[in-house]
């Protein structure tokens, strides 16, 4: 962990924000008694009507005009739900902005988070949005994701009652909010000023599943001469969907489908693909290649460890199996051969989810000058997540203590070879299926004290001020019941003795004759079964406080308007801890989780400043600036600017540009991990040993201490139209330039390296010349491939694992545009008609000089259709979500790797090429309001009951698809009523 340090900034921060404000309230108070009111400004006996400022997500500052400096996409709870998708997190992974993976409760079995919900603005990260709930930070779910080092917001957390509206800052926002807001800020505002009430009611099925869509809700509001408050409560409960529901992840085998991707053989020199594939097939020990991939079995993701088991012998021949299970393994029965597991048999594929929401918020005028409010909630998401039996690997796990072996002993019964075994993989199919459910609170309680100062007080008047304290967690503990201890299987191995009750008990000095065996070849009884499995509890927990302070308003008048200014400061504390067993410190799981506990926290303290100037009526310029002190060694301290320009020269174009500097400090597991094991999605075959069947790799983690933050200089461009009359009255249309170049970017090696070009790197590392170009990355790269002892001479030993750990090493450059084009027309007898259409398109984006798109995982292109109707009691939306395909590539590797020949290195890498495919996602929701006054809505998401286009080499791990990229889930429906009371 870190050594902490005392800011410099603010010794006492909690005392400058109190001292603070009550020094404002002192002088406020001091003045009431001298406040005149003035009757309001008249012209011709016509009163004067003067415009509400607000806030707009992007400036600290009140304005009256929605198009700021920035680009600020806004979204009323109305405009989300006509996206047509039952969740927040589908609605707002539908953005076009939202590209590159995020987390989903699909195929969240094996994560390290299951059921979360995240996005990826830009594909720069799930961890590089800052999120704000009613402008102040949010605590991020405490486990971190993907590789179990990130961290980030679960969507889950929201109370989707509560919520008003939620607007999205495009352009860098650290000058104004802070660190991790380099791709942006999503700003979820909840309900502030509600009067009535409302209850809603929704229940809906996914198509062919019989899985249940159940939603309920509640808000209520009232205000009372200066008192109001406002309580909004909501329940959903979504069931899960098991692989074998759908058609489309049943078999882990793609190969029927692989010809939709059109696969196809590559080379990258000059060779021929043919010669290339005859050169592989005539070297020593490799299968045998055909001109088709999907017959070559490129696209066969079934396990290579299967039931019955397989083993290698003493002397290493085999793989050793036998066809069916049996209760009498012979070596005349044994065939060299290997069962390969269908395991979305009975893998989950959707989570389900229960969450409740309560949410509330009181205010209370104190005169005309202070106000104090509260909010207070509790969110509790429960997810569940599936996923096949147990798969144990001899040569990857520990025997009855730690770092001891695994093994089959000579004297099991069911060791027909007579010797110990070291070497073998099996699925523990009598153990039941993993189910991992993680159970999430989050408390959040806001106590703010603001107001203006009085008209009287001429050098502050039109000012405003804010004292806020923040208080908000995130408690995770998750429980995973079928976990099998490393111990426990090998004292099934050695063989058990039932007690008095039938149950199975290790009695390590019982004879043999009174011990009942583990069978590997065979079906073991549910009292064995019994013994192996245990549940694992795990907890996480984050908290989040913080204390701010800001004020601002009119210091002078320019010809376009109020020069304004605003100035604040900030303290926040963030802690997370991460408390794992006993048997993942150790690593005497079977199948991984391995891992230790760990703890890190930091601090920082911030003051900010931000200037509006309407230098002239078509022109206004924004000046921001933050500097912040982190208790971290060694981050740099310095102010991170902003400056906007906003050009209005016609009452209908507006051209704005923009450019920020963005900070985004190391994650705190990135720092304070202990260790983290991983496994691949994919199989992959060791160079080393050409002969072995594809497999898992396992990859290790562990966090480092001296990591620095990232930076971003972010650039933005763009005009917006909006024509006041004529033909094109009604149109809005913008387009936005970006650009983001990254430096001491935060990464994995694996993230932009296949893991064959790794191994096949390393390989080469001891015969390649200092001279070579290549050499110091195949160096780096030996450095990853940790192998065993060798057992002789030319032996390179085992693959233990890839040390896989985060490193300041690359620079990113992203560019590209952000289009949106709405138009509305109104017409007599056939009502209201709206029509939006949104894309983003990204021109480059490079990290290192290669180039990071067109790739399964970062599409080029993303776009929204939307169209509404509105005619009397009745509303219609459809919703059309466009994701572009696009072509990408296996790696195996140079093909003198396979062959020892350095002369084929003329053929360069072989490839499989594939092309996936477009997606359409379509929804509609159609709303009547013409029954007892209530809005009875009926909405269809994937009409279409398309399923995600195939991606060969399944790069989601379980099914040929990239979830979190392309939409998974198959069609739904879901029937709400609500009514307001």
């Amino acid at each position: 962990m870190k050594t902490k340090k005392t800011s410099g900034v603010f010794a006492r921060p909690v005392q400058l924000v109190l001292c603070a404000g009550a020094a404002l309230l002192l002088s406020t108070s001091a003045a009431f008694g001298q406040a005149v009111s003035q009757p309001a400004a008249t012209t011709s006996g016509t009163d004067v009507v003067q415009m509400q400022k607000f806030d707009v997500t992007g400036s600290r500052i009140h304005r009256v005009d929605t198009e700021t400096v920035s680009p600020v996409i806004q979204m009323s709870q109305a405009s989300i739900e006509a996206k047509g998708f039952t969740t927040f997190g589908d609605a707002i992974r539908s953005l076009s902005i939202n590209t590159g993976q995020a987390l989903t409760p699909v195929d969240a079995g094996t994560s390290f988070t299951p059921g979360i919900s995240t996005f990826n603005f830009r594909g720069l990260g799930n961890n590089s949005t800052l999120v704000l709930i009613n402008g102040r930070r949010a605590a991020v779910y405490p486990i971190p994701g993907f590789d179990g080092l990130q961290s980030m917001f679960d969507l889950n957390g929201i109370p989707l009652a509560a919520i008003e509206s939620v607007e999205i800052l495009k352009d860098g926002g650290s000058a104004i909010y802070g660190s991790d807001a380099v791709a942006g800020v999503l700003n979820i505002k909840l309900r502030k000023d509600y009067q009535g009430s409302q209850a809603s009611v929704g229940y809906g099925t996914f198509f062919n599943t019989g899985t249940p869509i159940k939603q309920a809700s509640i808000i209520a509001g009232a205000a009372s001469g200066k008192a109001s408050i406002f309580v909004a409560a909501n329940w959903t409960d979504q069931g899960y969907i098991m692989a074998n529901d759908l058609s489309y992840t049943r078999d882990a085998d793609f190969t029927s489908v692989a010809h939709k991707a059109s696969p196809r053989y590559a080379v990258t020199g000059k060779g021929k693909v043919g010669d290339a594939i005859n050169a592989i097939n005539d070297a020593f020990g490799f299968p045998a290649l055909s001109t088709n991939p999907a017959a070559d079995g490129d696209f066969d993701n079934r396990s290579g460890t299967g039931f019955p088991g397989y083993i290698y012998d003493d002397n290493g021949d085999g793989p050793w199996t036998f066809y069916t299970p049996t209760n009498n393994p012979t070596l005349a029965g044994a065939q060299n051969d290997q069962n390969l597991y269908n395991f979305n048999s009975r893998a989950g594929f959707l989570s389900s989810n229960r969450n409740y929401a309560f949410f509330t918020r009181a205010s209370y005028d104190f005169n005309d000058y202070v106000s104090a409010a509260l909010e207070a909630g509790l969110t509790r998401s429960e997810g569940t997540s599936a996923s096949a039996p147990t798969p144990v690997v001899l040569q990857n796990e520990q025997g009855l203590s730690q770092g001891s072996p695994m093994y089959i002993p000579a004297d099991n019964p069911y060791n027909p070879w007579g010797a110990d075994i070291y070497q073998g993989g099996r699925r523990l199919v009598e153990t039941p299926d993993r189910y991992t459910t993680a159970v999430s609170d989050v408390p959040r309680m806001l106590l703010t004290l603001n107001g203006k100062f009085p008209e009287n007080v001429s050098v502050l008047k039109d000012w405003t001020w804010e004292v806020g304290a923040l208080y908000m967690a995130n408690n995770v503990s998750v429980t995973t019941p079928g976990t099998v201890p490393d111990y426990r299987m090998q004292q099934a191995l050695l063989g058990l003795v039932p007690d008095s009750t039938g149950k199975l008990q290790w009695v390590p000095d019982a004879p043999a004759s009174s011990r009942t065996y583990f069978n590997w070849f065979g079906l073991n009884s549910q009292t064995m079964a019994d013994f192996l499995s245990i549940s694992n509890p795990q907890v996480a927990k984050n908290q989040l406080t913080s204390y701010d302070f800001h004020l601002g308003g009119p210091v002078a008048h320019l010809p376009g308007g109020d020069l304004a200014v605003s100035i604040g400061a900030e303290h926040y504390t963030q802690s997370i801890s991460f408390t794992q067993t006993d048997l993942n410190i150790t690593g005497n799981i079977i199948g991984g989780s391995n891992g230790g506990s760990w703890a890190g926290s930091r601090s920082v303290d911030a003051v900010y400043a931000e200037v509006d100037a309407p230098i002239v009526k078509w022109a206004e310029l924004q000046v921001a600036g933050r500097y912040e002190s982190y208790s971290d060694d060694g981050f740099q301290k310095r102010v991170r600017p902003k400056i906007g320009v906003k050009f209005h020269p016609l009452d209908w174009l507006i051209i704005r540009g923009s450019y920020s500097q963005a900070y985004q400090a190391p994650d705190l597991a990135y720092l304070n991990e202990t260790e983290i094991v991983t496994f691949t999605p994919g199989q992959y075959h060791d160079p080393a040993y050409p002969a072995q069947p594809p497999a898992q790799m396992q990859m290790n983690v562990t966090g480092d201490p001296n990591l620095q933050p990232q930076t971003t200089d972010v650039y933005f461009a763009g005009i917006f139209i909006e024509p006041h009359k004529g033909v094109l009255k009604g149109l809005n249309a913008s387009l936005d330039y970006f650009r983001y170049n990254q430096k001491n970017l935060l990464a994995q090696l694996t993230d932009y390296y296949t893991f064959n070009t790794i191994l096949n790197g390393a390989m080469k590392a001891g015969s390649t010349p200092a001279s070579d170009p290549n050499y110091d990355l195949y160096q780096l790269f030996q450095s990853m491939v940790v192998r065993g002892a060798p057992s002789g001479p030319g032996d390179p030993g085992q693959l233990l694992y890839i040390n896989n750990p985060y490193q300041n090493i690359q620079k990113r450059t992203q560019v590209g545009y952000d289009a949106d084009v709405s138009y509305t027309w109104a017409t007599k007898r056939a009502g209201q008609f709206t029509a939006q259409l949104q894309g983003t398109y990204f021109v480059s984006d490079r990290i290192d000089g290669s180039t990071n798109l067109g790739n399964a995982l970062f599409r080029r292109f993303r776009g929204n259709l939307g169209v509404n109707w509105k005619y009397r009691d009745w509303n219609v939306n459809l919703n059309c979500v466009y994701i572009r395909g696009t072509d990408d590539y296996q790696d195996y590797g140079a093909v003198s790797d396979y062959t020892g020949d350095p002369n084929d290195d003329a053929y360069g890498d072989l490839l499989v090429r594939y092309h996936i495919a477009d997606q359409y996602v379509l929804n509609a929701i159609v709303t009547y309001s013409g029954f007892w006054g209530m809005d009875i809505s009926l909405g269809v998401t994937n009409i279409l009951n398309q399923r995600p286009p195939v991606d060969p080499s399944g790069s989601t791990g379980s099914f040929s698809f990239v979830d979190g990229v392309n939409y998974a889930l198959p069609a739904s429906w879901i029937l709400q009523i609500s009514k307001k009371f």
